[in-house]
């Protein structure tokens, strides 16, 4: 899915919620510049910063994902998506903070149910919405 997101629309700058052995690597492997976010277990943290080695990679420990949002905005740093897949229940919460800020792209993995892990995502694109189970699909 974000194979064809990537190839699709001009995106360069991530913000990651929920550092991923899989995720982590493939943003910043193609990207611009990676902001990844930690929330709740230190070890995955301190693994993946030991694992992950890239100038373009900033890693970040943070519960709170309000606090994020306003330390990247003091420094007036713009993402062109943001992707959650960290604490389930503050997804919605940063879906509507990315929003807010005009990021282009929103990307929620396991949106449909928080308690229910299924392999299901939403894509928020400025006005369009599109929910898929198995596999996501561009919008436009």
């Amino acid at each position: 899915m974000f194979e064809k997101l990537l190839a699709s629309f001009p995106i360069t700058y991530v913000l990651e919620f929920g550092m991923g052995r899989y995720s982590t690597p493939f943003f910043v492997e193609r990207c611009r510049s990676v902001v990844s976010v930690e929330q709740e277990d230190r070890a995955r943290y301190d693994e993946t910063v030991a694992q992950v080695k890239s100038a373009r990679w900033e890693p970040f420990f943070e519960c709170n994902p309000a606090t994020v949002f306003e330390h990247f905005e003091k420094q007036s740093r713009k993402f062109d998506l943001v992707f959650s897949d960290g604490v389930p229940q503050t997804r919605s919460m940063i879906a509507n903070l990315a929003m807010r800020k005009g990021i282009p792209f929103v990307v929620l993995h396991d949106a449909e149910k928080v308690w229910d892990y299924r392999c299901t995502c939403w894509i928020f694109r400025r006005t369009t919405i599109a929910s898929t189970s198995s596999t996501c699909r561009r919008t436009r």
